[in-house]
């Protein structure tokens, strides 16, 4: 991996992961502002999953800023939602999200 990625050593790779980690992680959680995306592949065939996201988008309306959809297959959806709000209301937003039958995965990137 330090060799694909072109780090010089492994030390350096190391930092550098745990750095990311941390700057992601600062203001999770808490009042403090943050942005980022939370990326989200999901069954649409999954009864309900729809109505659960888009009942989720309104409510959270304040805090997503912007969404893309992307059909991947006749069963398979990938929605990236575009946030910008407080740690807090975005850790609420992506463990509601991530907690729903039908959510395959959940990958959330912020920036302080």
């Amino acid at each position: 991996m330090v060799v694909r990625m072109s780090y010089a050593n492994r030390s350096k790779a190391i930092h550098d992961a745990i750095s990311a980690f941390l700057a992601e992680n600062k203001q999770w959680g808490t009042e403090e502002s943050v942005s980022g995306t939370l990326t989200c592949l999901y069954y649409r065939d999954v009864k309900g999953i729809t109505e659960h996201i888009d009942e989720l988008q309104h409510r959270y309306s304040t805090t997503i800023s912007s969404t893309v959809h992307i059909a991947l297959d006749a069963r398979k959806c990938l929605k990236v939602f575009v946030v910008h709000g407080s740690g807090r209301a975005v850790l609420e937003f992506a463990q509601e999200l991530r907690t729903r039958r039908g959510i395959r995965h959940l990958k959330v990137a912020l920036v302080g």
